[in-house]
């Protein structure tokens, strides 16, 4: 409800609470408050050992994260470089186990892996190199210049 002018009026836009913690700067947090709470989960104090323990779970993970990429020796798992290591160390661990059918089933689906990644990388490149000659060039036009003629000879 507003007063407009003498007049008490619905507002048709709800006001938006802000949890109550300020920064030690004086920013306010800006979050919304849990229901019953002045407070955002990360700020009312009821909640503050649920939230420490979420905090050093989170920490351990990093950690945990951190190093497995460092024994494994890898960067970004979602790069190029980052899927082939991947694949070489998945068959490097199937190459140690005892030699038996479901191995050898994984091992080949460890080379058709492969095969698509390399496939992928391969196309990758090439269309990096295409595109940086129609870049050169200017416009796709010039490529494709000579294509009237030789449609109109067949």
């Amino acid at each position: 409800m507003v007063a407009v002018g003498g007049l008490v009026v619905a507002s048709s836009m709800a006001s938006r609470r802000s949890c109550g913690y300020y920064h030690p700067d004086g920013r306010p947090c800006g979050a919304p408050p849990l229901r019953e709470s002045r407070f955002c989960l990360f700020h009312d104090p009821d909640h503050a050992e649920a939230v420490a323990e979420a905090r050093r779970v989170a920490g351990q993970r990093r950690r945990k994260d951190a190093t497995v990429a460092t024994v494994y020796d890898l960067e970004d798992v979602t790069s190029d470089a980052g899927t082939r290591r991947l694949l070489q160390i998945a068959v490097l661990d199937l190459l140690g186990l005892q030699s038996d059918l479901p191995r050898a089933r994984a091992l080949l689906a460890a080379v058709q892996t492969s095969i698509k990644v390399r496939e992928a990388g391969d196309t990758e490149q090439r269309l990096a190199a295409l595109e940086a000659i129609v870049n050169r060039k200017g416009s796709g036009s010039l490529l494709f210049s000579g294509m009237d003629d030789q449609e109109e000879r067949a």
